[in-house]
């Protein structure tokens, strides 16, 4: 049982591994010295035992008598000056004995425990040695490795002479991705954890992330079932405060769903109680319906949310962008990843087809590349993205590559969510697809209708039309 004990105790320790080691020697070295100590003064006691100088005080400090035996503390003179001074005297003869020094032992009980203390000194001392030299070397293992990349880099571009700006820009993006390798092991770490620990990790850590991905925002709504003109129960946000154990009650007000954004995992709701206006951005999860079957459904949906959440995270890559560098270029980046943004500002150029000037600013917590749900529908074909995207400042962002996405599609436990995700990529498709023949018919100065007729004119493969047959001749039964 000891194993699982200190486990147990050891799970509220959020203290380092390291400092432990340490703060566990330093102890384990002060227990040594102060009873070392101790040893070293009752051995002087026995040793002396009642002998005093003659015409003195017992507490004078004055030299003994040749007949008194001698010993450390009282050559010193600090066997009369209190126990204070005895102590302090007796930690620095102990300090001196441990760390392998022959402190003076006046007499045969003081050697031997001069000894005594001296191995276990090297015994002690070698395992901190060791366990030092452990921790230093492997402190930050993360750290050492890109210690080790960043040299690395600097012998490779002095042994092919880089210029000196270029040279500059390299170390200066190697030295701003420090993060990355750190969330690249932080990944792989959690790879290591059991699956439902797993899924806890990484809704904590991702949820707000995917629930502002469009397609699986549609995805989550269509999937709950819940319309325009349906009852919830709305939860409260409570107030925040500052006593951690004070945990507040839940609190629920009825409302009805008064609109929904197909965008966002968010409903407008009108409250019934008339206290107070209606709230927009209200996510699924402070929702709880009326109706049982909705219940039932709602209940389903966030525990495949919560499962999608864990294998979307194994699938991520963190990713750095330096100002100015290009995350997506149209009409050349093809439609292959997914991003979510994690530090810095993006700027996405015409993203909206019926915008002329469409610039947009994607912070934290934002999403690109959504189009990539079109893949569903158009036979998993790469097509070029039609919009810019440039990293403003340093940005950090998570990377999800078309096959992982294609794969986890194809999981059967997600078959409603493909299915959904694949309509909405349908539509989006639809969309752009209009708006681009929309723009080819405006340039030739056509409407949508004639430029629809002119491409079904220019169709190599339009079928030829067929002749009417001939009708029969009617017959005609005689009575």
């Amino acid at each position: 049982k000891q194993p699982r004990i200190m486990a147990k105790l050891r799970q509220f320790i959020t203290m380092p591994i390291k400092q432990q080691t340490l703060i566990k020697y330093f102890f384990i070295i002060f227990f040594i010295i102060h009873w070392t100590a101790c040893t070293l003064r009752l051995l002087t006691s026995f040793a002396v035992g009642e002998c005093r100088p003659k015409g003195s005080d017992k507490h004078s400090g004055l030299p003994f008598d040749d007949e008194c035996a001698r010993t450390y503390l009282n050559t010193h003179r600090r066997w009369g000056q209190g126990p204070w001074s005895q102590y302090a005297s007796a930690i620095i003869w102990s300090i001196g004995a441990m760390s392998g020094e022959a402190y003076l032992p006046a007499n045969m009980e003081e050697t031997v425990l001069n000894t005594l203390v001296m191995l276990m000194g090297i015994v002690v001392m070698a395992f901190l040695v060791g366990e030092l030299s452990n921790i230093l070397g492997n402190f930050d293992p993360v750290g050492n490795e890109f210690e080790q990349t960043v040299d690395n880099l600097s012998s490779y571009l002095e042994s092919n002479q880089y210029p000196e700006m270029l040279r500059l820009k390299l170390r200066e993006y190697v030295l701003l991705s420090e993060p990355i390798y750190r969330e690249k092991y932080y990944i792989e770490l959690m790879k290591q954890f059991s699956p439902s620990l797993r899924i806890t990790v990484a809704n904590f850590q991702l949820s707000h992330y995917v629930a502002n991905i469009p397609f699986f925002a549609f995805a989550i709504q269509r999937g709950c079932g819940f319309e325009e003109g349906a009852i919830m129960d709305v939860q409260v946000i409570p107030e925040p405060t500052n006593d951690p154990d004070d945990v507040p009650e839940l609190e629920w007000r009825r409302a009805t769903i008064v609109a929904a954004d197909p965008m966002t995992e968010g409903y407008e709701v009108a409250y019934h109680d008339g206290h107070s206006t209606n709230e927009s951005k209200v996510s699924v999860n402070r929702l709880k319906p009326v109706d049982q079957r909705l219940h039932h459904r709602m209940v389903h949906i966030n525990r495949m949310r919560r499962k999608f959440v864990g294998d979307f995270a194994l699938n991520l890559e963190p990713m750095l962008f330096m100002p100015g560098d290009s995350i997506i270029e149209a009409n050349w980046s093809r439609c292959d990843s997914l991003y979510l943004v994690t530090t810095g500002t993006c700027v996405v150029i015409k993203e909206r087809l019926n915008s002329m000037f469409d610039i947009r600013l994607r912070h934290y917590g934002s999403t690109i590349g959504g189009d990539i749900s079109t893949l569903l529908i158009a036979g998993e074909k790469r097509r070029l993205r039609h919009y810019d995207c440039k990293a403003h400042n340093a940005v950090q962002i998570y990377k999800m590559s078309d096959d992982d996405f294609l794969e986890l599609m194809r999981n059967e436990n997600y078959a409603d969510f493909a299915r959904t995700i694949k309509y909405f990529g349908f539509c989006m498709l639809l969309k752009m697809l209009t708006f681009r023949q929309m723009e080819r018919a405006t340039a030739s100065g056509l409407t949508l209708k004639e430029h629809f007729a002119t491409l079904e004119a220019a169709n190599p493969f339009r079928p030829e039309e067929l002749t009417p047959k001939a009708s029969k001749p009617a017959r005609i039964k005689l009575a």
